[in-house]
């Protein structure tokens, strides 16, 4: 389809496409942990009972997909066509928006809250991979909000306490215990309770739509991919409602952007590009370095900078 619209649009300043294959592969084949079950459904499909067969044809369907990102690339340079040296006529970029880790388990936010003792009625999750966005049903803030300021201020210091102190100490998966929350980030409380800007402040990380409470998970740990009912780990105590289970896929991302697995990658080919390596790239410098490459100034609101491009 890009190759049709690129030639549908020979005169067309901007190009992008998006390749899905890399992502989805990994969601579903990043099966590179021993910890991982290989069969969902049985609980001691891990380490030594991993089924080899299944690690090594996950293995081949994930550099397949990689396979056909490049040839897809390529692809795209062959239609724009190359000059002597093979430097493709057209600035070429290809960009990731994260990396990938694998995790091997599910964590229910429902049953974390339930377990931990919190009222429903004051408190809820909402989580997405390794994130999860914490709300407290504030008074005057929410639609039909139950608590006040200062029984506010308490919940979200104890939800803190449990997320700082929310550990997994199942033998098979840790050694000797790992902390389920690897960052966590609170909602500022102004020193005026009855202040109006009362769970409405924000700062880095909280923004106006942020939860009360944002933590995100360790690496290994993912809030999707939970059966119903639940197939609880090897070695955890028997629970009807568990926070930890085997999740249905392996791959994940999503976890603190310095994890070195998180890493996205950014290549860059043809016209006034150098050679040599980029120092590092963040996300929010790739839409000025295009508007960069097409001429057009930056706004100064813009986050990011360009991207010096030129090479050695």
């Amino acid at each position: 389809m890009a190759l049709w619209a690129i030639e549908q649009n020979r005169d067309a300043d901007l190009v992008m496409t998006y390749l899905v294959q890399p992502d989805g592969a990994g969601h579903q084949f990043l099966l590179t942990d021993p910890r991982q079950a290989t069969n969902p459904q049985d609980p001691n499909s891990i380490r030594a009972g991993q089924d080899r067969g299944k690690v090594d044809r996950y293995e081949r369907y994930l550099k397949t997909a990689y396979h056909l990102a490049n040839q897809s690339v390529q692809r795209l340079i062959d239609a724009v066509g190359t000059d002597a040296s093979g430097k493709p006529n057209s600035t070429i970029l290809v960009v990731s928006d994260h990396g990938f880790s694998p995790f091997h388990t599910s964590v229910s936010v429902q049953n974390f809250l339930t377990n931990a003792g919190f009222d429903p009625n004051k408190v809820r999750g909402v989580s997405s991979g390794a994130a999860v966005n914490f709300y407290i049903n504030l008074a005057g803030r929410e639609p039909n909000g139950i608590v006040q300021p200062a029984e506010y201020q308490a919940l979200q210091q104890q939800l803190i306490r449990v997320l700082q102190t929310a550990t997994d100490a199942n033998p098979h998966y840790t050694d000797g215990g790992t902390r389920l929350f690897d960052t966590i980030h609170a909602r500022p409380i102004p020193a005026d309770l009855n202040d109006p800007s009362m769970g409405r402040s924000t700062n880095e990380w909280i923004g106006k739509d942020t939860g009360d409470v944002l933590a995100i998970l360790h690496e290994g740990y993912n809030f999707d991919g939970a059966q119903r009912p639940p197939v609880q780990r090897s070695g955890d105590s028997p629970s009807a409602e568990p926070t930890l289970s085997i999740p249905t896929f392996y791959g994940t991302h999503g976890y603190d952007a310095e994890r070195s697995a998180m890493s996205a990658i950014f290549f860059a080919a043809g016209g006034a590009i150098g050679q040599g390596i980029i120092p590092k790239v963040h996300n929010i410098d790739v839409a000025p370095t295009i508007l960069t490459l097409l001429g057009i100034p930056p706004e100064p609101t813009m986050q990011g900078k360009a991207i010096e491009l030129s090479g050695q």
